[in-house]
């Protein structure tokens, strides 16, 4: 598995803060094709429960020492 034979190269911070904002994007971006289907709507709460989602998992990833 890649991530566990390469636990001594953690990942940049820097490609951390990019996943982060493409996450953050990909929800927003959800929300707003969401107006457009008939009988949904977009809410920016659903992007930042999205968003929130994610950073939490990063951080489970990174407790269980995955990338450490």
């Amino acid at each position: 598995h890649y991530l566990q034979a390469n636990k001594k190269h953690p990942p940049h911070w820097q490609a951390l803060f990019f996943v982060l904002l493409l996450a953050l994007f990909y929800a927003l971006s959800d929300e707003l094709h969401q107006t457009f289907v008939f009988g949904r709507s977009g809410n920016l709460r659903d992007a930042m429960i999205d968003f929130i989602g994610i950073v939490l998992a990063i951080a489970i990833i990174y407790k269980r020492k995955i990338f450490k």
